[in-house]
């Protein structure tokens, strides 16, 4: 049986996506949404119903929960790849405090390409120089 809650979140992809943005109420939701599927052992059965879902390559709220469920599951492979879709949306719409708060799944354990792309992104927009130093040697 589906979850109610994953029902009316597949249900809510019918209207036109909102940009990409860690404050807009759908980042939280998904969140949330997220972490109850897995700690309810729900995120294996929820990922096969978002792998049908036509959208999901494209929309960065079905791209985060599906990165979100992938890490509960720990297979970090895919999750980041989903993520990195989710982060570059966020840099595309100039969102510095969620390219930030994605950041650290893509320095540990070992740094990955996508990092660099994230760090000078935010390098680039920091005032203060010792910060921007900082983020550049990281």
């Amino acid at each position: 049986m589906m979850d109610a809650d994953l029902r009316r979140y597949l249900a809510a992809l019918k209207v036109e996506e909102p940009p990409a943005s860690s404050t807009d109420p759908r980042w939280g939701e998904t969140e949330e949404l997220a972490r109850r599927l897995i700690a309810e052992t729900k995120a294996e059965a929820a990922l096969k119903l978002i792998d049908q879902e036509p959208s999901r390559k494209k929309r960065w709220d079905l791209l985060l929960l599906a990165g979100l469920l992938r890490e509960g599951l720990g297979d970090s492979t895919l999750a980041l790849e989903a993520l990195e879709t989710v982060a570059d949306k966020l840099l595309a719409s100039g969102d510095r405090s969620g390219v930030r708060g994605l950041l650290d799944r893509f320095l540990r354990p070992e740094p990955t390409t996508a990092a660099v792309r994230f760090l000078e992104f935010l390098a680039r927009g920091e005032t203060d120089d010792a910060l921007r130093t900082e983020l550049l040697r990281e």
